[in-house]
């Protein structure tokens, strides 16, 4: 398929004997015979008026370029392209997922333990906390699940927040562990640096990290506990962790703040389904040839609550229905991948408005 017939020569395939055996020349504008091939010329056989559409979409400085013309689009064709947006978006996440398979020998707990810390640092400390995780095999972190003392201070100090001089006891016990620890099994502290700014106090890497010893703490085989888990409420009470007690009064080292109990919410226990929990499972699935589990997957995304974002909220100001978080990634990867990239030809939507009536 070329635009123009001429193409043929241009891009060489006269004198490439892989195209020997072509059959049918398709092209938008025939002109000039430049093979022994039939032509099929397109531009004659497609509507004036769909031409005509697609050229408003595409000069639209909308974010969603049809966002004025998808009224009365059918429920049924929006609940069966979500499906299929949502399916891309899982098996671009499996390959994201077999990615670090590959790099720790497919061993699922460690991936899965990557994952989970990657996440707790998202958006602004993702990055790093994986880091933390590759420095720090799920092998090690099961040998001290018991001590939660010394899971933080594994993972506090191979992220570097042990170095300096401290006041409070607890962080000085916490050193007094990581330096004997780390000694014990090499370890060698992370370059990518953990950040503290343009964040809110809830969501620094001191607090994070708390919660995240406190659920190694809980469960060293968070793979297990997954496919394990039979009801998305068993997964909610796995994730259901706090921070160790000094952390209820304290952000940061040495620097008292009024008491607080800090615990994941419900907003980061959602975050962490729809981007870990939900993935591993549908990849697990993918992998092992399990459906059973990938139909837990999709089920268990339908009962999260919907994300609520800035593309999100285009959407829903459209009218679009957008009830769980299988919408709302359904709406996230249609923003990305098709609106953003004017897609409107590959997309369901676009075509039903582009079909001439």
């Amino acid at each position: 398929m070329h635009v123009r017939s001429s193409d043929w020569l241009k891009h060489g395939h006269a004198t490439d004997t892989h195209y020997h055996n072509v059959v049918l020349h398709v092209v938008w504008e025939h002109d000039g015979d430049v093979s022994h091939h039939p032509v099929l010329e397109l531009k004659g056989r497609v509507a004036l008026s769909m031409l005509q559409r697609f050229e408003i979409l595409m000069q639209q400085a909308d974010p969603i370029p049809c966002c004025s013309r998808m009224k009365g689009i059918d429920d049924f064709i929006w609940s069966s392209w979500k499906t299929r947006l949502v399916a891309e978006r899982l098996e671009t996440k499996t390959a994201f997922i077999h990615e670090r398979l590959k790099a720790c020998g497919y061993h699922w707990e460690e991936v899965c333990w990557r994952m989970f810390a990657r996440y707790f640092g998202v958006p602004v400390n993702g990055d790093a906390m994986e880091d933390i995780a590759v420095h720090i095999p799920i092998k090690i972190l099961r040998k001290h699940k018991r001590n939660i003392d010394q899971l933080e201070a594994l993972l506090m100090g191979v992220g570097t927040l042990l170095e300096g001089q401290f006041s409070d006891d607890y962080p000085l016990r916490l050193q007094k562990e990581y330096y004997f620890l780390r000694h014990k099994y090499r370890l060698k502290p992370v370059a990518i640096p953990l950040q503290f700014l343009r964040m809110r106090p809830i969501g620094f890497p001191t607090v994070r990290l708390s919660m995240l010893a406190m659920l190694i703490h809980r469960s060293s085989r968070l793979f297990s506990s997954i496919l394990s888990a039979q009801r998305l409420a068993d997964v909610e009470a796995f994730l259901d962790v706090a921070v160790s007690d000094y952390w209820n009064t304290h952000y940061v080292f040495d620097q008292p703040s009024p008491f607080r109990p800090k615990k994941l919410g419900k907003h980061m226990i959602s975050h962490l389904i729809i981007n870990v929990i939900v993935p591993l499972l549908y990849a697990y699935g993918t992998h092992s040839g399990e459906e059973v589990l990938k139909e837990k997957a999709l089920a268990w995304m339908e009962q999260t609550a919907r994300e609520k974002n800035r593309i999100t909220a285009l959407w829903e100001a459209l009218g679009v229905k957008h009830n769980h978080a299988f919408d709302s990634q359904a709406l996230l990867h249609l923003q990305n991948h098709y609106c953003a990239q004017r897609r409107c030809l590959q997309c369901v939507i676009g075509n039903a408005i582009l079909k001439p009536a």
